[in-house]
């Protein structure tokens, strides 16, 4: 009962303690913070959740209670509490374990910004791991490792998913298509995709980052679903969901 003196202007003066005990139900206590909650409980490694969950995961289970960010981070936040329930300590060893580029602190700052109920969010993040559990579990991790090596999809395949928009087959368009399957297939971002580490014959970051952005704007929905489906299709010659 004691907590309450830190708010409670009067505390230096003595009381009787049957004064105290009537002061702290008045206080109400501090909301807690998203960590407070975590805990290891589901049946899901870390090499069972994406970098980001995807969005239709993402508006059914944890939107609503984090309120006020940006759907990709909200994504990303939610994945590492996955990851925090699965066994990780930290937010910082659960970025570690998705395989997350290194974060800056911001990124931590937002996780511990507080939610109006901490434990109805955590059930939310348990309600999840249930939920991809019994939908079938993915190897994210087996399909990073594999896609890393996929630098570019092939012309022959990539040419007939353009053909139909007008656009013209190039090799930046083979690699930005690798770049989309890797976002669309490991929850990572495009941006972070290995067809990006090495240089591109002296473009800027800014005009690959462009170029990536328009690709992905202009990639029609039966495109995208053609050039997924042959995602899955790579994939699964390796043995891989």
């Amino acid at each position: 009962m004691a907590g309450y003196h830190k708010l409670d202007p009067l505390r230096r003066l003595q009381r009787p303690l049957v004064m105290d005990e009537m002061m702290a139900l008045t206080v109400t206590p501090a909301p807690r913070s998203l960590a407070d909650h975590a805990r290891a409980g589901t049946t899901l490694e870390f090499r069972h959740i994406p970098q980001r969950i995807g969005v239709e995961d993402y508006d059914d289970f944890t939107a609503v209670h984090l309120p006020g960010l940006l759907p990709t981070t909200g994504r990303h936040i939610a994945s590492l509490a996955l990851a925090r329930l699965a066994g990780a300590q930290t937010w910082a060893r659960a970025s570690q374990a998705l395989g997350v580029p290194t974060s800056s602190p911001k990124t931590y700052r937002r996780i511990a910004q507080r939610t109006a109920d901490p434990e109805a969010f955590w059930d939310a993040v348990r309600a999840l791991a249930a939920h991809m559990t019994t939908r079938g579990l993915i190897d994210y991790e087996a399909r990073r490792t594999a896609l890393a090596g996929l630098l570019e999809v092939p012309g022959r395949v990539l040419l007939p998913i353009l053909r139909p928009a007008g656009q013209n087959l190039t090799w930046q368009r083979q690699r930005h298509a690798a770049a989309w399957l890797w976002e669309h297939l490991t929850g990572g971002q495009a941006k972070d995709a290995p067809t990006y580490a090495e240089g591109w014959d002296g473009s800027k970051e800014a005009s690959i980052a462009f170029a990536r952005g328009r690709f992905h704007a202009e990639l029609s929905q039966e495109a995208g679903d053609a050039l997924l489906s042959w995602g899955r299709q790579w994939l699964a010659v390796g043995g891989i969901r």
